[in-house]
């Protein structure tokens, strides 16, 4: 079973062969702060990693064992579009520490990367926190539904953590057992978490459920696990063919009021994300239902551009996308290194860099700045 990813985890960004950059500094930052609950929440600023003067330091979290959240939504509001903002400060407060760990890991192992995969240091400390948190059982204690969330957030970034790493051949073989282990342990926990029906929770059917295809996604390409990858590009196979309509747009993130647009920009990156790591591995999800995945990013990119559209069937005025943060745009990132489109590519040269951690890191880096080569 293990040679079913070959091909994609071979040219996929999380076990690169590719020419890198040697050297230099991994300086990419959020550039616009980010107001909602369930979309990703950065840092302003990341710090850097310097390639060529690396020192590990500390883990600058705990392992997080119980994840009980509460939303910070205003409970009156049916469209979960109105925020509660002593509810929200509270949240931040509570999960300060985990953005800070998975933003520097992320960074880590991207810095392993430039470094032409020749600074083994960085994968060694790398690989050091994530043996901590896997000792430490994270992301597997008791959890409320806004725990689940968090769990498969941070799933897709310690799996393309890992992934991004484990090519080293000064890794310690025991902590790689162990880790391994306990990505396995957490991706089956998410997968648990979506095991009812698609008609008994929104969930089921909307963007957490493309995200935690996603994680698992990211999980398989790590672990090289064909099961894995099997649930989630299947999760995204089912969002492809009964969750959008025919003219581009997701019935469940529409009805999110002036979030409307919001909510296709943030699920529009994982179902991007898995195409992508489909398409490498042979199997064109971009094409399934006559193109309707690209229908739903050329209507949603139009969105961005002018979100009039949007106002009028979701009959409320958007939100600006300049309170969305730049880690939104990584799909577009990712979208253009296939399709090269021409305005795609003028936008993004204008919005500034794309750092998402939930989808590797710097993306244009991993999509476009490196040379894929099918190695299988």
């Amino acid at each position: 079973m293990r040679t079913y990813l070959l091909i994609a985890v071979t040219v996929f960004a999380f076990s690169l062969s590719a020419c890198v950059e040697t050297g230099g500094t991994a300086n990419v930052q959020s550039v616009r702060p980010s107001r909602q609950e369930d979309a990703p929440i950065p840092e302003r600023k990341v710090a850097e990693v310097k390639v060529n003067e690396f020192k590990c330091r500390p883990s600058p979290a705990k392992p997080p064992q119980t994840l009980k959240f509460k939303s910070y939504y205003k409970k009156s509001d049916q469209q979960r579009a109105e925020v509660n903002k002593k509810a929200h400060k509270k949240y931040r407060s509570q999960t300060e520490s985990l953005r800070k760990f998975e933003n520097e890991l992320i960074m880590m192992s991207n810095g392993y990367l430039r470094s032409g995969r020749e600074n083994d240091a960085i994968a060694q400390c790398a690989l050091g926190w994530l043996h901590e948190w896997a000792a430490g059982d994270a992301y597997l204690g008791k959890s409320n539904t806004q725990g689940e969330f968090i769990r498969q957030w941070g799933l897709a970034v310690v799996s393309s953590a890992y992934g991004q790493i484990k090519s080293s051949p000064a890794l310690d073989k025991q902590q790689e057992k162990e880790v391994e282990a306990w990505l396995l342990k957490v991706a089956q926990e998410v997968m648990k978490d979506y095991s009812g029906s698609a008609t008994s929770s929104v969930r089921f059917q909307n963007n957490h459920l493309y995200w935690a295809a996603w994680a698992v996604t990211a999980t398989a390409l790590a672990l090289d696990d064909a099961a894995l990858y099997r649930w989630g590009v299947g999760k995204a196979k089912y969002a492809i063919l009964t969750q959008i309509r025919e003219d581009g747009t997701l019935p469940l993130e529409m009805g999110r009021g002036k979030k409307a647009l919001h909510y296709h920009v943030f699920a529009l990156t994982p179902l991007v994300l898995i195409a992508e790591t489909a398409a490498r591995s042979g199997e064109d999800l971009y094409e399934l239902r006559d193109g309707i995945l690209r229908k739903a990013a050329q209507r949603v990119f139009e969105g961005i551009k002018d979100p009039s559209t949007f106002a009028q069937q979701a009959e409320t005025a958007q939100e600006p996308v300049s309170q969305m943060s730049s880690e939104h745009f990584a799909w577009l990132e990712v979208y253009n290194s296939r399709f090269h489109d021409p305005a795609i590519e003028a936008w993004l040269k204008n919005s500034g860099p794309v750092f998402s951690r939930r989808a590797g890191g710097d993306v244009k880096f991993l999509y476009r700045s490196v040379t894929w080569e099918n190695q299988g």
